[in-house]
């Protein structure tokens, strides 16, 4: 399970072992509001909103950042992430939602 803190950390929590796995962080913020994080469908990233505006992706194993999506001029608060394989193409679409009130819309 991935957790959010507020000292700009995404951790990779096994319950079952009850321990933390991995540690993302250094790349996006969250201090004030948690981040919402999603996995892609492939396995291959963790997702990341951050207070700076941007989308983080991270490399599931490396932890290493992929690329870093600037999305708003406010903070990002809120993202879901839709499988679009059933039309066809595999590809995520990921929705993030600002404090600038709008909506982006990111495909991987």
């Amino acid at each position: 399970m991935f957790c959010t803190t507020t000292d700009n950390k995404v951790l990779l929590y096994d319950k079952s072992e009850e321990k933390i796995i991995s540690e993302y962080s250094g790349d996006h913020t969250s201090s004030e509001f948690n981040a919402s994080v999603r996995i892609s469908s492939d396995n291959s990233l963790v997702m990341c909103t951050s207070e700076d505006g941007h989308l983080v992706l991270y490399d599931l194993v490396t932890k290493k950042v992929v690329e870093r999506l600037e999305a708003h001029d406010k903070p990002v608060v809120t993202m879901d992430l839709f499988n679009s394989g059933k039309y066809g193409d595999g590809t995520d679409v990921i929705l993030v939602g600002s404090l600038d009130r709008t909506v982006s819309v990111w495909s991987t």
